[in-house]
C-alpha cells in the first residue's frame, strides 16, 4: 500500500521540473558537493522518506 505524500509543496515542484526522484536525489547530491563541499548519500528512496515529511 502506498504511503501518503505529506510534503505537497515538494511533490508539486518534483512534477513541474518533469524530475525523477532519483534524479533530483542526485541533484542534491552534487549540488552539496560542488556548493558546499558535503558528502551526501541521497537515492531515490531519500527522496520518498522526504515527501511523507521526514526530516533528517
Amino acid at each position: 500500500m502506498p504511503r501518503s505524500i505529506t510534503n505537497h509543496e515538494l511533490d508539486a515542484l518534483i512534477v513541474e521540473c518533469g524530475l525523477s526522484h532519483a534524479a533530483l536525489a542526485r541533484q542534491v547530491v552534487h549540488l552539496g558537493a560542488t556548493e558546499h563541499g558535503l558528502r551526501l548519500a541521497y537515492d531515490y528512496r531519500s527522496v520518498g522518506r522526504w515527501l511523507r515529511g521526514a526530516v533528517a
